[in-house]
């Protein structure tokens, strides 16, 4: 995995850093929402997203059903990217999550989040959604992981999504999008499958190019 470790430190040298939040909280104005929710507020560093309920991304497989209502806050780019963030969590119902995604349209994206289950453990959950049917993993973490670290690398067409739970990073998925595309939207996704009431907050969220 030694070109994964040379992937990252090429990606980490740039200094091409459209959005910062930590260095410059206001470049959030260089981004665009899909899906705006009525609740959310810039306070430091921090974006706090309140999701509405009925909210989520899934295409198809299994459940047969499609939905495309999640709330995302991207940056859009024709070139390499790694982005970062560390998300913060007050969950209340069952699947509430948010984190990291890319998309091309609705039929081709990628997600990484916690998603939560007041009666079970929470899950580290990535879909991979490719030509409309997503593609579901999920790690069952410790009980009161109520923050987490995210990123992912683009290369091409290829993505490298990892986190960092406890202070300690790890690959959650090496994966692809089919789809041909120019340009692809990457940044920031929340959403609240059962109902309004979670909150999660996007710590200095960062995005270089290459």
């Amino acid at each position: 995995m030694k070109w994964l470790q040379n992937i990252k430190v090429y990606f980490q040298s740039n200094d091409r850093f459209p959005v910062n939040f930590q260095t410059n909280p206001l470049s959030v104005r260089k981004m665009t929402w899909l899906n705006e929710p009525k609740k959310k507020r810039m306070k430091e560093r921090c974006l706090w997203i309140s999701p509405e309920g009925k909210t989520d991304w899934w295409q198809r497989t299994f459940f047969e059903y499609s939905h495309d209502s999640a709330h995302f806050l991207y940056y859009k780019t024709d070139r390499n990217f790694t982005m970062e963030t560390e998300c913060l969590y007050k969950p209340q119902h069952t699947f509430d999550q948010g984190g990291l995604a890319v998309r091309v349209d609705s039929q081709n994206w990628i997600k990484v989040s916690i998603e939560f289950n007041p009666d079970e453990t929470p899950q580290l959950a990535s879909v991979v959604t490719n030509n409309g049917y997503s593609d579901a993993s999920s790690q069952t973490l410790p009980d009161g992981i109520f923050q987490a670290k995210f990123r992912i690398t683009r290369t091409g067409q290829d993505f490298l999504i990892e986190a960092n739970i406890n202070n300690e990073w790890q690959t959650v998925r090496l994966t692809h999008l089919h789809a041909r595309f120019d340009e692809i939207a990457c940044g920031m996704f929340a959403a609240a499958p059962k109902n309004e009431g979670f909150q999660v907050g996007f710590k200095d969220f960062k995005l270089w190019e290459v």
